[in-house]
């Protein structure tokens, strides 16, 4: 990683790219497509300015740019919706704006037709369900907020692998047919490459949130709760899965006898860490 300035970086094979972009007569294409990325990055920008959540860097990668948090996870579901959205919102106002262009015959025909369909392209694959795409961060935030960031994180990992699967098989069938296709293979390159690095951001989120769950009802004063109903065989790992990182955690555990003890998240986390992962909520 190249460092230009404190906020921005460049990666190392971003330069060779664009080299191989000239010689190949591809690079009024890949300009264009950095020029609509980097609003696109701005728009995320300012709608985390405007909540005022802290900016880590700006990455200028091979296959576009990203925007990193001080914090790997926006722990508003809303807030987390928002900045992600701010991007695909910024492809369909560059499309309006290209179509008003458009309607008086301002830029070059062929121009408008590469500018409209990159807006278009950007916007569609930024929208999929998957990490570290914009689309992937609002099913993440919205199921973190139901069934818990565990959960969260288990499911939308299975669907990005199961979309590089199929990407991946596509470009096999289309290059058995009509030749290489170089963009599937790079955006599946590219959900690869992240995934790998959202696992290890998450895994790394998700054990500072189970060390630190005593000190998040003190921190914020008021927190919603949730009551989750679990009987005296249940295992606390399973349990656990739902705890989220926007509200604290009630545990009834059921008896059977008509009566039954309340377990807090912070007391499960204490048992689980101090005794064991196989442990039932009966035994706690």
């Amino acid at each position: 990683m190249i460092k230009i300035t404190r906020y921005l970086y460049i990666h190392f094979l971003t330069i060779p790219l664009f080299v191989l972009a000239y010689f190949v007569k591809a690079h009024h294409t890949m300009l264009m497509a950095y020029a609509i990325v980097t609003v696109h990055e701005l728009f995320h920008l300012f709608a985390a300015l405007i909540l005022k959540i802290r900016i880590g860097s700006i990455i200028v990668m091979p296959f576009g740019m990203t925007l990193r948090l001080s914090g790997s996870v926006i722990k508003n579901p809303l807030k987390e919706s928002i900045v992600a959205l701010a991007g695909p919102f910024s492809n369909l106002l560059m499309i309006a704006i290209g179509a008003v262009l458009n309607l008086f015959y301002i830029c070059a025909e062929e121009s408008m037709f590469l500018y409209m369909n990159l807006n278009f392209i950007i916007m569609a694959i930024n929208l999929m369900p998957v990490l570290p795409l914009d689309g992937g961060r609002v099913f993440r935030s919205i199921l973190a907020h139901f069934l818990g960031y565990i959960t969260a994180m288990q499911i939308i990992r299975k669907i990005t692998v199961c979309i590089v699967f199929f990407l991946v098989l596509l470009s096999i069938i289309l290059t058995a047919f009509i030749g290489i296709n170089v963009s599937f293979i790079m955006i599946a390159a590219f959900l690869i490459f992240n995934l790998i690095e959202e696992k290890k951001t998450s895994d790394l989120f998700v054990l500072k949130e189970l060390l630190r769950s005593k000190e998040k009802l003190m921190d914020k004063k008021l927190i919603p709760s949730k009551v989750i109903s679990a009987s005296c065989d249940a295992y606390a790992k399973n349990i656990l899965k739902k705890i989220s990182y926007d509200n604290f955690c009630l545990i009834y555990v059921d008896n059977g006898n008509l009566s039954g003890h309340l377990v807090s998240e912070s007391e499960l986390i204490e048992a689980i860490t101090t005794r064991g992962y196989r442990l039932k909520m009966g035994q706690i």
